[in-house]
């Protein structure tokens, strides 16, 4: 019973009491206080009472002190509580580092949590310590299987694509064919395709042009499942519209934080009237065809946050920071400086600077839309 006490440091040997006929009493009333404390308090309570002064001001601060049996009563329920936890261990090291009251639930709550996350650690396959070069072998591992899906899926869509080649040559095939063959005067490719698109559409279903080719190769009439344009942002809506009415349906993709298209050689036909009229015209408004698709409300828009093009994370961290308000996800580079570091033009590879890139749409029917995967931070697609 009773809390830990300090035995006090007095100057000069210690007062005895006399060994007279009360003696066998006061050792039997010793032996039994003693007892009627816990082992590990037994040894310096039995020292402070061999001193016949200590043992007299102990005694008296036991009277005094009424409440300290019940407080070491729940002092050993709570003890009893942690042990099952397998937390005796800190409450032995607060006894014996002296640790202050009030700091005991601190240390109680890190043991807790150090013991959740070492359980953690020993019993989750996922959190278990790996081997730098069991590591390295699961990355290469990986590069070399994301390697072999590229080439199994770019394969699968040949094939997919070689079944749908006609099997004779007669009809448009001949005409193709026909074409081959000429050494001269070869029929325009609008022509051509005009006269064989169902073979052209069966055995190239995406066609990649620029708006301008589009309107100089493609039949007017020639249809597609979907047309995509990347850049949509540098795309004007007039650009656009003759690409837009070939498909059944459309998907843009860009960012209206970049520049707009350039209206410097076309010159300005702005309407300067501030007023609202039936017969105005608001669609100049619009700089690019990203611009009228949103201001439409027929789209809805899907925001890529992943940024993965620049060859190091400085290149793009203005930006993040100024233009997207810190959501875009980059990734840091391993090297702060050096001759290759930046964007460069088409691959990691290719020591030429990044040119302006060029707005181009994507016409293609269903049997390709494996293949295409755009780059975009902002999509846009058309409602159903």
């Amino acid at each position: 019973m009773g809390r830990p006490r300090r035995r006090r440091d007095r100057g000069g040997s210690p007062s005895r009491a006399p060994q007279g006929a009360q003696y066998p009493q006061r050792q039997r009333a010793r032996g039994a206080l003693v007892e009627a404390f816990d082992v590990g308090r037994r040894r310096d309570l039995a020292a402070e009472l061999d001193d016949f002064d200590d043992a007299r001001d102990l005694i008296a601060a036991f009277r005094d002190d009424t409440g300290g049996k019940d407080e070491w009563h729940v002092y050993q329920a709570c003890r009893a509580g942690l042990a099952a936890h397998g937390l005796d261990v800190a409450i032995d090291f607060c006894i014996s580092e002296g640790v202050p009251s009030r700091q005991v639930p601190q240390v109680i709550e890190r043991a807790l949590l150090q013991e959740w996350a070492e359980h953690h650690l020993r019993t989750d396959p996922d959190l278990s310590t790996v081997r730098a070069a069991d590591r390295d072998a699961l990355v290469s591992e990986y590069r070399e299987l994301d390697r072999a899906l590229i080439a199994a899926a770019t394969g699968s869509i040949i094939r997919a694509c070689n079944t749908r080649r006609p099997r004779s040559d007669v009809g448009e095939s001949a005409i193709i064919r026909r074409e081959a063959e000429k050494k001269k005067k070869h029929m325009p490719v609008r022509t051509l395709i005009e006269r064989s698109r169902h073979v052209t559409q069966a055995i190239k279903p995406c066609f990649m042009m620029s708006p301008l080719a589009v309107s100089q190769y493609l039949p007017p009439d020639l249809h597609f499942d979907v047309v995509i344009f990347d850049e949509a942002s540098q795309v004007s809506p007039g650009d656009a519209i003759n690409c837009i009415y070939r498909g059944s349906a459309l998907i843009l993709a860009g960012d209206q934080k970049q520049l707009p298209p350039s209206n410097f050689f076309t010159g300005s036909t702005a309407d300067d009237e501030e007023e609202w009229s039936e017969d105005s015209d608001d669609t100049a408004e619009f700089e690019s065809i990203l611009d009228l698709a949103k201001a439409s409300g027929a789209y809805r828009s899907l925001t890529l946050r992943w940024h993965y093009r620049s060859m190091h994370e400085a290149l793009i961290a203005f930006s993040n920071a100024s233009f997207y308000e810190g959501r875009l996800v980059t990734f840091p580079g391993r090297h702060s400086d050096g001759p290759d570091v930046g964007r460069c033009g088409g691959h990691r590879g290719d020591p030429r600077p990044a040119g302006p890139p060029g707005p181009r749409p994507v016409l293609h029917q269903r049997p390709a839309a494996r293949v295409l995967r755009q780059k975009p931070r902002i999509r846009a697609r058309r409602r159903a």
